[in-house]
């Protein structure tokens, strides 16, 4: 659970650095800005997921838990970030603060959701 946090946290602290790079439209510096933003923070919260999601669910339901969990998030949430990213940076007139702004947010529910998950660690 220590790594999820601590790579919600780079993730928030580089959201804005990588994207005003990534921004600039020079190939170096998207280079740097998706580096940055990948192997940080995202790498640290997506490494433990699976043993995270293993401890949430016991046994006798836990391919299905995790299943079920994962494809609907993936359906209901992330199947329209791409869309709703267009669409805030068109009415922000170019602008990336309206998403910036949605990725810092979403990650900080995330990051609420893993503290607040009951784990192995925490049923004992």
């Amino acid at each position: 659970m220590r790594p999820f946090l601590i790579g919600g946290a780079l993730i928030v602290a580089t959201t804005w650095p990588s994207f005003a790079l990534i921004h600039t439209g020079h190939l170096w510096a998207i280079v740097i800005g998706v580096v940055l933003f990948l192997a940080l923070g995202h790498a640290m919260v997506y490494a433990p997921l699976p043993a995270l999601y293993c401890e949430m669910f016991p046994t006798s339901v836990r391919y299905s838990g995790i299943s079920i969990g994962y494809q609907m998030a993936s359906i209901l949430l992330a199947s329209f970030t791409p869309a709703l990213a267009s669409a805030m940076v068109l009415w922000a007139d170019g602008s990336l603060w309206m998403v910036t702004g949605f990725v810092i947010v979403t990650t900080l529910i995330a990051m609420a959701a893993i503290a607040f998950a009951p784990t192995a660690e925490t049923a004992n």
